[in-house]
């Protein structure tokens, strides 16, 4: 796990070494005028007057990156980090308690589901009910706040938001839970503790939580990176002005600062969070742990 986590790293340093080649890939690729993404969009002037080379272009947005400056918004003119910045800052009023419900009800659930018989015929029978698509509950919870009287814009929305985020993370996470306390009390791991007389309750308390707390921080990280790309279907029925809605906007205006920036910070968030749980996960193995 610790070759992994610097794996991550290096991959995290080409990603912000390859990302500066966008610019000139959309040049190359037609998209749009060489004018357009270099004085328009980067700004960026040679001394004599002519266009900027290829190699200036590269390290200057290399340099911008480096100082989290993605220019201006070619849409609205505003600085491209502050609509970045005010866009993920909505997004985590939705992001982080949609992961607290997700490993709650997930866990709840996914105990329940495999203690109880009536759990297990109903989880059984109920399944189907997570895969149904996050923009049709939305929808429906807007119309629903909409029946009972309350405004769609008011605070309501953010939880709403998130307990509909984080419905089929709560799939993914129960149905983990019920696996991994199966292969945990078949595994050699178990019955070597047991034979060395340690009762279930106790290798589950002194051992055996760990592979589970391993599995939530592997949770963690899977659903931060679906909540990134799933958070449009929340916000626009919502009218939640977050990154997800940001993003779309950005991309149907051609605004490659913000879209640039959006991806930049994402790419960046998820590396980093996936370094510390690598590293978390590699000191919580129990396997590493003398009896």
């Amino acid at each position: 796990m610790v070759r992994l986590a610097i794996t991550r790293v290096i991959l995290l340093g080409i990603t912000i070494l390859v990302i500066p080649v966008v610019p000139i890939v959309i040049i190359f690729a037609g998209v749009s005028s060489p004018d357009y993404v270099i004085k328009g969009t980067l700004n960026l002037q040679a001394p004599d007057g002519a266009q900027p080379s290829y190699v200036l272009v590269y390290w200057e947005f290399l340099k911008s990156i480096v100082h989290c400056d993605f220019g201006m918004s070619t849409a609205s003119g505003r600085p491209a980090m502050t609509i970045v910045r005010n866009g993920f800052l909505e997004s985590a009023k939705i992001i982080l308690p949609a992961i607290v419900i997700a490993c709650v009800a997930g866990t709840l659930l996914g105990v329940w589901s495999h203690t109880s018989r009536f759990g297990e015929r109903l989880w059984r029978h109920s399944r189907f009910l997570f895969f149904i698509p996050i923009v049709i509950f939305s929808y429906l919870a807007v119309y629903a706040l909409s029946y009972v009287g309350i405004s769609v814009l008011s605070p309501i929305r953010y939880l709403l938001a998130a307990v509909i985020l984080a419905v089929y993370p709560t799939y993914v996470i129960a149905s983990a839970l019920r696996k991994t306390v199966g292969e945990i009390r078949k595994s050699r791991f178990f019955r070597l503790h047991q034979a060395t007389g340690f009762s279930p309750s106790d290798a589950w308390r002194v051992f055996c939580w760990k592979f589970l707390l391993i599995d939530y921080l592997s949770f963690a990280l899977n659903l931060l990176i679906f909540m990134f790309g799933f958070l449009f279907f929340v916000e626009a029925p919502f009218g939640i002005d977050g990154m997800g809605q940001r993003f779309i906007l950005a991309v149907h205006r051609y605004d490659y600062p913000v879209v640039i920036g959006y991806c930049l910070v994402a790419i960046l968030v998820i590396g980093c969070v996936g370094f510390v749980i690598d590293v978390a996960k590699a000191g919580l193995d129990p396997r590493k742990s003398n009896v």
